[in-house]
C-alpha cells in the first residue's frame, strides 16, 4: 500500500509541475537597435508606443503591425532632432518577435535621396525632377529632420551642365509621401548632359545621394 501512495503521490506531483510549466507566462522577446547614436518610436496599429534603444525593450511574443515610426537623435549641442515616418513602410510594416528572442531593429541611417528627372509626355519640354526618400527597409521619411515644432526647410537642389555650371537651382515642392518634385522648363534650345544635386536638411542624421545624370536633345 506505501509503495502504490508513494506513485501515486509522486504522479500527482508530476502533474502539478508539469501544469505549472503549462501556465507559466513565456519570456518576452527584446527589440533593440544596433547602435545607441538614436532612439526609434513605433506606433502600432492600435494605438501603442515601443520605445527602442540599443539597450533593448520587452516585447510580448506576436506580430505587430507598425502604423508609423519615428527617429530621434540629439546633435552636439544636445538638441532632439525628429525624422518622421512618412509614405509606405516597406518591410518595416510588421515587427514579428518570439519569446525570448532578441530582435534586431535597423532602420534608418544612412537616409537614401533618390533623384529622378524624366520628361512627361503631357508636357512637351518639361523635366520633373523627383526626390524620394527611403531608409535601409524600404520605409519612407519625410525629406527634412525637424527640431522642436519647426518644419525643415525643403530640401535645395542644383542642376550643372557638362562644364560643372549651375544653370538651375532651387527647391524640392514637399509632397505628402516620402519626398518631393520639382517641374523645370528649360530654355528653348538648351541641349547637352546634365547632373542634378540634392542637399536636405538632416541635422544630426546621416544621410546619402548619388547624383542623377540625364540628357536633353
Amino acid at each position: 500500500m506505501r509503495t502504490t501512495a508513494c506513485v501515486t503521490a509522486a504522479s500527482l506531483l508530476s502533474v502539478l509541475l508539469a501544469a505549472a510549466t503549462w501556465c507559466a507566462p513565456a519570456k518576452p522577446a527584446v527589440v533593440k537597435l544596433p547602435k545607441g547614436d538614436f532612439a526609434l518610436e513605433l506606433t502600432f496599429e492600435d494605438g501603442t508606443k515601443l520605445n527602442v534603444t540599443n539597450k533593448g525593450t520587452p516585447l510580448r511574443a506576436g506580430t505587430y503591425t507598425v502604423k508609423s515610426l519615428c527617429l530621434y537623435k540629439k546633435d552636439e549641442k544636445n538638441r532632439v532632432w525628429e525624422l518622421h515616418g512618412a509614405g509606405p513602410l516597406g518591410t518595416m510594416d510588421s515587427v514579428t518577435v518570439e519569446a525570448e528572442q532578441e530582435k534586431i531593429l535597423d532602420p534608418g541611417p544612412p537616409i537614401a535621396f533618390r533623384v529622378g528627372a524624366y520628361q512627361p509626355k503631357d508636357r512637351p519640354g518639361a523635366v520633373v525632377i523627383e526626390v524620394m526618400v527611403h531608409g535601409k527597409y524600404g520605409e519612407g521619411y519625410y525629406p527634412g529632420a525637424f527640431l522642436g515644432r519647426n518644419r525643415p526647410p525643403a530640401p535645395a537642389f542644383r542642376v550643372l551642365n557638362d562644364a560643372g555650371k549651375t544653370v538651375l537651382a532651387g527647391e524640392i515642392t514637399v509632397g505628402k509621401g516620402a519626398g518631393g518634385s520639382y517641374v523645370w522648363n528649360p530654355p528653348a534650345g538648351l541641349t547637352g548632359k546634365f547632373k542634378i544635386e540634392v542637399k536636405p536638411f538632416m541635422g544630426p542624421f546621416e544621410w546619402a545621394t548619388v547624383p542623377r545624370e540625364f540628357e536633353l536633345k
